[in-house]
């Protein structure tokens, strides 16, 4: 499978025009501010939102489906960011619809994954770190503690699938196993 490349600016504009669409089509009135909403499957992300984490929806297993705040946003992005050894400024932000955040009550552990574009006035050496699945990090974050990154890779659901526990995934109706023909 081939990853198609979009520049920052471009893939914002994108964002913009699909979020748009989206909030145009949609039959109850959005939210104000388009930062705080999921990046869960457009099934999810008509769920209430709130500039707080709050949650968007729980599975039969008991994990929660949450809402992405400004706040956790930032601690992904800086986590990303520490994880590549770079500093917060080379990373432009999330992919628009990328960010999935979930809670596993049980555990107290947050689960977090996300995508994030290289900033545009980067070295060409940081941008090439942002390929083959080095623009994805896969976030946990034990009660309070702080948020533990690692990268995802090629392709992308051998990482997630042995990084997130099977309960997570499910809840961000994200694939469990490898597909049919698929290698890991």
């Amino acid at each position: 499978m081939h990853a198609l490349r979009v520049a920052p600016g471009k893939a914002m504009a994108i964002g913009l025009l699909i979020t748009t669409a989206a909030i145009g089509c949609s039959s109850k009135s959005a939210p104000s501010s388009v930062a705080t909403t999921t990046g869960q499957p457009t099934a999810t992300a008509a769920a209430p939102t709130t500039s707080t984490a709050a949650t968007a929806s729980a599975s039969s297993t008991g994990v929660q489906n949450l809402a992405v705040s400004t706040a956790v946003r930032s601690e992904l992005l800086a986590a990303f960011a520490a994880n590549h050894n770079i500093p917060v400024s080379d990373v432009a932000g999330s992919t628009p619809g990328s960010v999935y955040y979930g809670y596993v009550p049980s555990t107290g552990t947050y689960w977090a994954m996300g995508s994030y574009e290289p900033a545009s006035t980067d070295s060409l050496t940081v941008k090439v770190s942002f390929q083959d699945g080095g623009e994805t990090g896969l976030f946990k974050k034990v009660g309070s503690g702080p948020w533990q990154a690692e990268m995802g890779g090629v392709p992308p659901y051998c990482a997630e699938i042995s990084y997130f526990p099977q309960s997570v995934l499910e809840a961000w109706s994200l694939p469990t196993t490898v597909p049919a023909g698929g290698k890991c």
